[in-house]
């Protein structure tokens, strides 16, 4: 099974532009978690090597202006996604009504209304939390996973090692998590 489903692609213009806005976006958030991370750690080398007066005040403006370029980042990911969503919702709800005016009255009258008016209004709802939550957080993954990997070779090759090879367990304990969790729920 893919990640996004091809036909939603092909069926709604707007979660095309919102890979290529996310992307960019998750790109910048990504770079701003880096710009943290490097001026919170030149911020501390400094205070502990003694050269505090030359470094200190320009590594902390730089995390400042970095913790707001991340956060102006996730707050615009977070809006594009849920206008989205809206979008998407009004194209596909127009694709259904126009499917559905196409074959008439008789198709629709051997099929269950109940079903079709569940799709068009509370089934197309649900991609609310798909557009929120799960393609954003599929767009950071993709993009920060490779980059956090290149910063940390750049850094320390050994690290960025370790980082690759744990990287597989991530999912493998995912997996097993959801697998107990079900075996307590069917004993529940």
């Amino acid at each position: 099974m893919k990640p996004i489903d091809p036909r939603l692609l092909r069926r709604a213009s707007a979660a095309r532009r919102f890979l290529v806005l996310g992307a960019g976006l998750g790109l910048l958030q990504t770079l701003a978690v880096v710009g943290v991370a490097g001026c919170a750690s030149a911020a501390v080398v400094a205070v502990v090597e003694g050269t505090a007066d030359r470094v200190l005040v320009p590594a902390l403006v730089g995390l400042v202006v970095a913790v707001a370029v991340r956060s102006l980042a996730a707050w615009a990911l977070e809006a594009v996604a849920a206008r989205t969503a809206a979008v998407v919702k009004s194209q596909l709800r127009a694709q259904v009504v126009a499917a559905v005016a196409r074959r008439g009255r008789p198709w629709l009258a051997t099929r269950n209304s109940a079903s079709v008016a569940t799709l068009a209004g509370p089934g197309l709802d649900a991609l609310d939390e798909w557009f929120a939550s799960y393609l954003p957080q599929l767009v950071l993954t993709a993009l920060a996973t490779p980059l956090l990997v290149l910063v940390v070779l750049r850094a320390d090759w050994l690290s960025a090692v370790i980082v690759v090879a744990t990287l597989p367990l991530v999912p493998l304990f995912m997996v097993l998590i959801g697998w107990s969790t079900r075996a307590a729920q069917e004993r529940q």
